[in-house]
């Protein structure tokens, strides 16, 4: 059962990667942006908050996920494309660094987790509900400073 669970995470993450452009342009960049990251806040938060018991069934936990490989697909290019901002005239730098700031979370965030690993599937929802909420402090905080940005150049 468990390539089954893997490839529907997949699927929900490629159907709404492949169709992101398209609803970018008919919803627009912002609000597009803040479904996606809603989305994944939001089964982050069900996962969260569910009996202890529901953590432990995979059905549950990849229906859940399944939200969440939405709401990433639909946003990661967005942020991607925005991260390239990091070295506005070098996008080979920016790109380069990105990937190797986004592989070195990743193992820190690997070794974290099997350090904390009990056996159930309550300490990884518990960090991945941790760096989401980190996530979206730093989005929070994005949004407004770009609102504020624009409020001094108009």
């Amino acid at each position: 059962m468990f390539p089954f669970y893997q490839v529907s995470l997949l699927v929900a993450f490629v159907i709404a990667s492949l169709n992101a452009g398209r609803m970018i342009k008919w919803f627009g960049l912002t609000r597009m942006r803040r479904l996606g990251f809603g989305m994944i806040a939001l089964a982050v938060l069900v996962m969260f908050v569910m009996p202890t018991a529901w953590q432990q069934t995979p059905i549950v936990v990849t229906g859940i996920m399944l939200g969440y490989s939405l709401g990433a697909g639909i946003c990661i290019g967005i942020f991607f494309a925005r991260s390239m901002e990091a070295v506005p005239d070098q996008t080979g730098v920016s790109a380069s660094l990105v990937t190797a700031i986004r592989l070195a979370l990743v193992a820190l965030l690997i070794d974290i987790s099997g350090g904390l690993f009990d056996g159930t599937m309550t300490s990884a929802i518990n960090l991945i509900a941790a760096c989401t909420l980190l996530s979206c402090v730093i989005y929070i905080a994005d949004e407004l400073r770009a609102k504020r940005s624009r409020k001094l150049t108009a």
